[in-house]
């Protein structure tokens, strides 16, 4: 589902806050990088075993833009002066820089500073989405090639009308597994609604409810409320009202209200639904749940960069 103009104006300027946290850190040369970086603790994507960044640099097939210039050019974004920031990155994004593009494609898909424009977002996105190598010394370049990866096949999913760009969902699922066999929380959420589907390949829910719950233990909401589901309902897994309502309160909690607002509805209509036992096990649930899998900086600022 896109996001609606009127949700994107909403996300400009806090998304911005939100992203600087972790570009920042992404664009730092490797002897500023603290060792509790994102990148050796639950880093953006949760992957494992990162090694150090080997440069403070994007590596595109053209130089990037220096760090001044980078730096300036997310102050800039970060205090809502898209103007300037976009002005940097179109400069650089022309001559090949890939974070450039990275970058120009979030502010065209929440028109930050800018209409928001699907078919740039998907010249971006391809773009860079085609850089990827798989190197994970190379580690900025490795998340956003990653990232990007993810988002082609979104738009493969769903289909750009106005761009040209046709639904093709086998496509987005051979590029959702692409992205989620790296780690990609929100890719490997996609590839289980595949599976429980059973959209283009053979339904299977063991299989659908495994890549629905690794996703879910890296808190993507919209993996923990379809875990939720499958418990309240007893469709895929061992029916267990408490247990729904436990993974709905935990997806709540990392869930983005101008984004996931079902999230929070269909919340309240199990809560009122709900005894007073289950929701008693449910919070019971939850907290336990939380006790076990604290959450990580990487978590708290992927979901920060992706909601504001």
């Amino acid at each position: 589902m896109q996001i609606s103009n009127v949700i994107k104006r909403n996300l400009g300027r806090t998304a911005a806050i939100g992203l600087a946290v972790f570009v920042l850190q992404l664009v730092q040369p490797v002897d500023e990088v603290r060792s509790d970086s994102i990148f050796t603790s639950g880093n953006l994507f949760n992957f494992s075993g990162s090694p150090s960044l080997s440069s403070g640099r994007v590596l595109g097939n053209k130089p990037s833009i220096g760090l001044d210039q980078n730096n300036k050019a997310l102050d800039a974004y970060k205090s809502g002066d898209f103007s300037t920031a976009r002005k940097i990155w179109d400069k650089a994004a022309a001559a090949g820089d890939i974070f450039a593009q990275w970058m120009l494609a979030r502010m065209y898909r929440y028109g930050q500073g800018v209409d928001a424009d699907d078919g740039k977002v998907w010249n971006y996105y391809r773009s860079v989405a085609g850089k990827y190598n798989g190197d994970r010394n190379q580690r900025t370049r490795f998340h956003i090639t990653v990232d990007s990866t993810y988002w082609v096949a979104h738009y493969r999913a769903t289909g750009i009308a106005a761009a040209g760009v046709k639904k093709n969902s086998r496509q987005a699922l051979k590029l959702f597994r692409k992205a989620a066999s790296q780690g990609h929380p929100a890719a490997q959420y996609e590839v289980g609604r595949f599976f429980l589907k059973g959209l283009v390949i053979r339904r299977n829910n063991k299989e659908g409810r495994r890549w629905v719950q690794t996703s879910a233990m890296k808190r993507h909401a919209p993996a923990m409320a379809t875990l939720g589901t499958l418990y309240w309902t007893g469709d895929a897994a061992q029916k267990s009202r408490a247990r729904g309502l436990m993974w709905y309160i935990l997806a709540k909690e990392n869930a983005c209200p101008s984004i996931h607002h079902d999230i929070f509805d269909r919340y309240e209509e199990m809560y009122i639904d709900a005894s007073d036992d289950e929701r008693s096990k449910a919070k019971n649930f939850a907290y336990r749940w939380n006790q076990r899998n604290p959450l990580k900086k990487g978590q708290l600022i992927y979901r920060l960069a992706d909601c504001g």
